[in-house]
């Protein structure tokens, strides 16, 4: 049961392994005392130890050629092992199905076909594009439902076994096919079902990779939080709090990570400014401050990973020279797997070329980032898109596109509670409606004021440039007092923060009092 291999084949591990030994501390210097990984595990299963240090004579041609020899067949050896046992374990499960298909068992094809084709017809089960059969989860829990408990547990422990054995994958990576990630997440649902826990971890960890392949290199999102949400207790908290805070779910998220960086950068995206500093983390209680206009001289710290870049901070700078010779972090973020944090530096510097009119530039970074962005569905990095592809429609003459993209990017912000993007989509609007449709732009942009200027937001960057854009929309509706008083506030504003558009604000002011 133990050591599947015959009595023969294991005598004759012990006689080569001994052998082997023997060479291996005389030619220790030349294999640096590590044998195969392989034979190191046959050896084991054998009872063997670790070789001892190494004898003091030095190696010759022969026992290079007869260790090689040797080596080649304990690997057969080895390889003959694990065949048998992998063998050994569909009979297992064979006999196992068998127990359990009650009057299927004994159908033949013919028949098993037929009374697949009435389970067809009856729509209880479906055939698959692949020519498969599936059944709807729904259909699959209720007459899972029917049975004993006992029953019951037997089926989930006899799926979970199949599955898992469908997705082993040895000598290869992390799944990131669909298929395989949707064997393992059915694998999990069966071992929790079957009250195998710890074997539900095991697959979440070491199949589906966690969060930081399953979400930060995939983008599997909802999977992930459907995955960790049926646990009768979630196994990580942390990564719970990533899909949530990707699918929008920000005061939650803050509730279940409790890492400073992460909880500060939840902050920085909800608009809620003077609040990051109490998280205790330097560098984004640096950005914060940065956005509410106390420190514009000094840039904060250059950081992997954050919710707002410098490069972002950057682009308010209008130093777009500087941004586009920031050092390119997309091969090292796509080399560590951060594929959310590669996607949001793309889509930057898509804005960074839509200022210096690169347009191939601008398109090819924004076709690179939405592949994972809207794969993934992370609202902050669609927030973002919507912002960046509504500037691009707005200069490509497409105002149909780019008024769709601004009025998603604002439903989006607004319904999950991104301020900081709410701000930012809002003086977008205002901006591409103040010659079209000048009411509504007013509109924007004094939603844009007031959230900005709230106590718990006091976002200095987007109050500035909403007073413009309302004194700009004023004018179009022939309220010259109200257009002048909101560009003297937005002067004034821009002129403290080092808004390098204040003379824009000034030009505009000029030809107002003219």
């Amino acid at each position: 049961e133990r050591r599947p291999l015959p009595i023969s084949d294991q005598a004759t591990v012990c006689a080569l392994g001994e052998i082997y030994h023997e060479l291996l501390g005389r030619v220790s210097s030349v294999l640096q005392g590590k044998p195969d990984a392989a034979l190191l595990q046959a050896f084991l299963k054998q009872g063997w130890e670790n070789p001892q240090g190494p004898a003091e004579d030095m190696t010759t041609e022969a026992d290079l050629e007869r260790i090689h020899r040797i080596r080649r067949r304990l690997r057969r050896l080895a390889l003959k092992h694990a065949v048998l046992a992998r063998v050994r374990e569909f009979c297992r499960l064979r006999q196992q199905k068998w127990s359990l298909a009650g009057p299927l068992a004994s159908l033949d094809a013919t028949a098993l076909r037929c009374t697949i084709g009435t389970l067809l017809e009856r729509h209880l089960v479906l055939r698959e594009s692949d020519g498969g059969i599936g059944v709807h989860p729904a259909v699959r829990d209720h007459f899972a439902r029917l049975g004993e408990e006992s029953g019951r547990g037997n089926w989930h422990d006899l799926i979970r076994e199949q599955l898992v054995s469908l997705t082993r994958r040895p000598g290869r990576g992390l799944p990131d096919d669909k298929a395989t990630l949707d064997l393992i997440e059915e694998a999990i649902h069966h071992a929790l079902q079957a009250h195998r826990v710890d074997e539900a971890k095991v697959l979440y960890e070491g199949g589906l990779g966690g969060i930081r392949h399953l979400g930060w290199k995939l983008g599997e999102m909802s999977r992930g939080l459907r995955v960790l949400r049926g646990f009768p207790e979630c196994p990580d908290r942390a990564a719970l709090g990533w899909f949530l805070r990707a699918l929008g779910e920000f005061d939650e998220a803050y509730r279940a990570n409790p890492l400073p960086y992460f909880r500060a950068d939840v902050r920085l995206l909800q608009g809620r400014l003077p609040s990051v500093a109490a998280e205790g983390d330097s560098a984004r209680t640096a950005i914060a401050s940065f956005l509410m206009g106390a420190e514009t001289s000094v840039l904060p710290p250059d950081l992997l990973g954050l919710a707002i870049p410098r490069i972002q901070l950057l682009l308010f700078l209008g130093r777009l020279r500087q941004a586009w010779q920031t050092p390119r972090l997309d091969r090292l973020y796509g080399s560590i797997g951060w594929e959310g944090d590669r996607a949001r530096l793309q889509l930057l510097m898509a804005e960074v070329a839509r200022r210096q009119n690169d347009t191939e530039t601008l398109r090819g970074q924004l076709g690179d980032a939405e592949r994972w962005v809207l794969h993934s569905g992370s609202v902050e990095h669609l927030a973002l898109w919507h912002l960046i592809r509504c500037r691009a429609e707005r200069d490509a003459g497409d105002h149909r596109a780019a008024l769709c993209a601004v009025d998603e990017g604002v439903h989006l912000a607004r319904q999950t509670g991104m301020g900081l993007y709410h701000i930012l989509l809002l003086n977008a609007r205002a901006e591409l409606l103040h010659s079209t449709d000048p009411e509504t732009a007013e509109r924007s942009a004094s939603e844009a004021l007031e959230l900005a200027w709230s106590d718990d937001c006091l976002f200095r960057w987007g109050a500035g440039e909403a007073s413009h854009l309302r004194g700009h929309a004023l004018i179009a509706l022939w309220r010259k007092d109200e257009a002048r008083k909101a560009l003297k506030d937005a002067l004034a504003l821009r002129e403290s923060i080092h808004d390098p558009r204040a003379a824009q604000t000034a030009r505009l002011l000029g030809r107002l009092s003219t």
